[in-house]
């Protein structure tokens, strides 16, 4: 019923009232009448609604004032300046002095006035384009609503992790970057699909024994005391779970058995990103010397678990080998620590 609905002013006539009418779900508004500044324009009719004087807004009993011009900066002053509070000023377009933190925080933290007036699809939009620069974590909502990631990807700390390679994937197609992407560790594939979604273009290779950690790399863990690990540790997994979880099945090439024997066919392949999550200091070495070499400049390449306390030698790893070809890393803030490497 009409009663039920969100009644708004809108102020603005111009261009930014018809993106305005594309992002209003109409469904859930009804709109009182229309704001401008314009005196010319006072007591005309627009989209078949009376155009008023914003000084006559006290007559409408109103929910919010959307405002939907590219002068946000001007009206909502002036809307403060006739003491119109703050909570009922909804602004649809991206102020250029607001930080993402901002956003997310207006948007998703105060979020009733937004899903009250705006299209679901418009709301996935405003995640995708300012969450992922900001260290609030979202948990069920951005995890289940836009990419349906198992829980502990996108909760604590590891939001990180997925929201750098985001950002990473941004910067290869915008700078076009070449390159098949490649991750060795795959385990049950949870972050191969994230992957596999950013990159649905790109050869994908995936490096895993499928059989958990090898002997061969236990045996130089507890030589050098970097871990306790175990043979077969991580080997409930398969090549068919991991499928069954990508969505881009046609450019996956699995490449199965002990690394770097795996890749040796691979020698002339070149890589624009790659993400190394093999937990042991052996694989982690092997890659970083396999994969940097055919980085092409511009990628990438990321190694989990840098600070994880009970797998040291994988920081021991990036050391080492960055220490021999001279070139720098830079560690992450996600859950147990990752690093980046850029060609």
């Amino acid at each position: 019923m009409e009663d039920k609905k969100i009644k708004i002013l809108i102020f603005g006539t111009g261009e930014g009232s018809k993106k305005a009418l594309e992002i209003i779900d109409l469904e859930k508004v009804h709109i009182l009448a229309y704001l401008d500044n314009n005196q010319s324009k006072h007591g005309t009719i627009y989209n078949g609604i009376k155009v008023e004087d914003p000084l006559t807004v006290n007559k409408y009993d109103y929910d919010y004032i959307v405002i939907a011009s590219i002068f946000y900066q001007e009206i909502t002053a002036q809307l403060l300046r006739m003491n119109i509070h703050k909570s009922k000023i909804v602004q649809l377009f991206e102020p250029k002095t607001k930080t993402a933190n901002f956003l997310v925080k207006e948007i998703y933290e105060d979020n009733i006035k937004y899903k009250s007036i705006i299209k679901d699809v418009y709301l996935n939009d405003y995640y995708k384009n300012y969450a992922i620069c900001n260290m609030i974590v979202f948990d069920n909502e951005r995890t289940k609503k836009l990419y349906n990631y198992p829980d502990y990807l996108l909760k604590g700390i590891d939001y990180v992790r997925v929201s750098t390679v985001e950002l990473i994937s941004r910067e290869i197609k915008e700078r076009k970057i070449e390159g098949a992407v490649a991750e060795l560790g795959v385990y049950k594939g949870d972050f191969s699909k994230l992957i596999n979604d950013l990159f649905p273009d790109r050869k994908f290779y995936l490096f895993d024994t499928f059989e958990g950690f090898s002997q061969e790399d236990v045996e130089v863990e507890k030589n050098k005391n970097y871990s306790q690990a175990n043979v077969g540790h991580l080997g409930d997994t398969s090549i068919e779970i991991v499928m069954d979880k990508l969505s881009h099945k046609e450019n996956v090439v699995i490449k199965k058995g002990y690394f770097p024997e795996s890749a040796a066919d691979l020698t002339n392949e070149s890589f624009s990103f790659v993400s190394i999550d093999v937990d042991l200091y052996k694989p982690t070495y092997e890659g970083l010397h396999f994969f940097y070499k055919r980085l092409s400049p511009g990628g990438y390449i990321l190694i989990h678990d840098y600070n994880h306390p009970l797998y040291t030698g994988v920081k021991e790893a990036v050391r080492q080998f960055c220490s021999q070809e001279k070139i720098n890393y830079l560690p992450l803030s996600d859950y147990y620590g990752s690093v980046l490497i850029a060609r």
